[in-house]
């Protein structure tokens, strides 16, 4: 079954509705304004189909208690959407010949532990196949982030050394502390801060003027809020840049928009390296894989990708967010929200626009 990965984005102010997609923008926009109404959403969407951007839309508040309505041009902070950036940043080290996928970690980080890197590659850093455990614990996020804006360099490097749970290559699991190592990776080889080589690699030359990392700020982002018992309330505060290329990201919903553009074009990475962002590298769930920085859904084919995806959110507070396109590169949807996770799963808001989009191709054959 051929499905549309999308990417959901907003781009702000834009509206381009071509004649035959009319019906299904409106669709959308009504599945959304329901999901809003319903208290499910809050943030913001853009769906682009076929080169045109079909539906940019805001729903709901960049902060409650100001009263200040979302603009399509605002900025959310992504979460894990941000390891889609770190895995282009080391293929591009690939493409220059500064990274071996199938080097040990510890050619780039000497002073890693040896016993636990000697068997971890860069390739099981993006692949989540590393057995690394997270370098944070659930309840320290729970009962209060306070610790993140504290700790330092070192007792970050120390916590990326905990004992694997698995040997690397062997299992799956998903650990911000690989993205976390590839961020330092990056650092070394290219002798800056990893905030700096996102601005010069990517940011600036797609003209991304909304997007940038947390502690440098350029723009306003959506306060953020976590639900208790139903109820929206200020989500608590804290360094959100503490890991690194894993998390540490903030955009706009138009400037992933550029950001995709840029996926399908050698702009930045050449095909035979962009390719590898979406291979099935390590089976994560049902029909559900791996790549570098993003997730690869086969809807049960073995050999055959569907649509591609990344999501934000987990212990990060106030983050749901998820970006997919399909791999035809015909739809591109990218929705970002300021609220935790709500009664309908994004993924499941994906799917439902994803058969709007399906009707209208299988009515373009009539």
């Amino acid at each position: 079954m051929n499905r549309i990965l999308l990417l959901i984005i907003t781009l702000p102010g834009l509206y381009f509705f071509p004649h035959k997609s009319v019906g299904q923008s409106s669709k959308i926009e009504q599945l959304i304004q329901e999901l809003y109404e319903s208290n499910d959403f809050n943030g913001n969407i853009l769906v682009a189909h076929k080169g045109e951007v079909i539906i940019n839309k805001s729903f709901g508040f960049f902060d409650f208690e100001a009263n200040q309505k979302l603009k399509p041009d605002h900025s959310f902070y992504l979460a894990s959407i941000s390891k889609q950036f770190t895995a282009l940043l080391i293929m591009q080290l690939v493409e220059e010949g500064k990274v071996n996928l199938n080097a040990s970690i510890l050619n780039y980080l000497p002073n890693y532990d040896k016993g636990i890197g000697k068997t971890i590659t860069i390739h099981h850093l993006l692949s989540h196949s590393s057995g690394l455990q997270e370098f944070y614990e659930d309840n320290e996020f729970i009962n209060g982030p306070g610790f993140i804006d504290s700790v330092s360099k070192t007792e970050m490097f120390e916590r990326c050394q905990k004992p694997i749970l698995f040997e690397a290559g062997t299992s799956d699991n998903y650990s911000d502390t690989n993205y976390y190592l590839l961020s330092l990776v990056i650092e070394k080889l290219r002798g800056k801060p990893y905030n700096e080589v996102l601005v010069e690699k990517i940011f600036k030359p797609l003209k991304m003027n909304h997007s940038g990392y947390f502690g440098a700020e350029k723009n306003p982002i959506a306060k953020l809020y976590t639900r208790t018992n139903g109820e929206l309330k200020p989500a608590p505060s804290f360094n959100r840049a503490i890991g690194k290329g894993a998390t540490g990201c903030y955009s706009s919903t138009k400037d992933l928009y550029k950001w995709y553009q840029s996926l399908i074009t050698n702009q930045l990475l050449s095909e035979e390296y962009r390719n590898k962002l979406w291979e099935l590298h390590t089976k994560s769930a049902q029909s559900e894989y791996f790549g570098y920085g993003w997730r690869t859904h086969t809807n049960g084919s073995k050999d055959k990708s569907d649509w591609y995806s990344e999501k934000g959110g987990g212990p990060s507070f106030g983050v749901y967010n998820v970006i997919a396109k399909d791999y035809t590169n015909t739809s591109f949807i990218a929705i970002l929200t300021n609220t935790d996770r709500t009664n309908q799963s994004n993924y499941d808001t994906i799917e439902q626009v994803l058969k709007l989009l399906d009707k209208e191709k299988t009515d373009n054959k009539h």
